[in-house]
């Protein structure tokens, strides 16, 4: 279904048919992700996530085609936020280019080309498209550098010392629309970390949701401590790499 509306987007023809496909594909999918509980986790609900952001995408990119460039703009943000790939990237850009945002456009096709699967007829493209934006080689180097090393920081939160002992631990998050976790799993790591969902209960996370998605989104999470009195980070994982096992994701076989 998603595949067809991708292709016609692409191509630039059958936009209303297109339109069709992806809007049944995003309304599925989404209803799909609110229904997730921690409690009863399946493979399901961590395939749903990276599905979702492709389907956004490529809702996205049909508004896009049809020129409704305010809806687009929604969806490639919210799908954005949920993964980094460079394709999405690279049409947030275009977005902001049509729009005259010339520095959202950079910040966007940098970030792009940070991510690490923008394919490569993608990638020339988009660098093509962020070379005309800054018009000087040495200033897309400069740019590009920068943006390697925000990348890393784009699903990070900084949070206070929650633990004075050194070690990490992965645990799964379901947010909600207001970015705060609604419910949280300890998975593996330092067993003295297990008392601390509430903590990370307590975090705040960037959520961007389409206007009226009833989604709620799966994340998985690191929470790395330097011990002492040096504090905590506590990483998003891209949804594409997180990986299933018998601990976290009971099987639906």
């Amino acid at each position: 279904m998603e595949p067809r509306a991708s292709l016609l987007a692409k191509h630039n023809v059958g936009l209303d048919e297109a339109q069709q496909f992806a809007e049944k594909a995003v309304k599925a999918e989404e209803e799909r992700a609110a229904q997730t509980s921690l409690e009863k986790l399946e493979a399901d609900d961590v395939r749903c996530i990276t599905n979702l952001a492709d389907y956004w995408d490529t809702l996205g990119w049909v508004y896009f085609r049809q020129g409704t460039v305010a809806e687009a703009e929604k969806y490639f943000t919210a799908a954005r936020n949920l993964a980094p790939i460079g394709r999405i990237g690279y049409h947030l850009g275009q977005i902001y280019e049509r729009q005259g945002k010339k520095q959202a456009a950079i910040g966007a096709y940098s970030l792009g080309l940070a991510a690490f699967t923008p394919e490569q007829e993608v990638r020339e493209e988009m660098y093509s498209r962020l070379l005309a934006v800054v018009g000087n080689q040495a200033t897309v180097d400069a740019t590009l550098k920068l943006a390697r090393q925000d990348f890393s920081r784009q699903h990070g939160v900084k949070v206070d010392k929650l633990s004075t002992e050194a070690g990490s631990a992965e645990f799964w998050l379901l947010l909600g629309p207001s970015g705060k976790a609604e419910d949280v799993k300890f998975i593996s790591g330092v067993e003295s970390f297990r008392s601390l969902t509430k903590s990370i209960a307590a975090l705040k996370f960037r959520v961007i949701l389409p206007e009226g998605a009833p989604a709620k989104l799966l994340r998985r999470g690191v929470l790395v401590c330097m011990g002492g009195n040096y504090g905590c980070d506590f990483t998003l994982q891209d949804p594409r790499t997180v990986h299933l096992d018998s601990r976290a994701v009971h099987s639906r076989n």
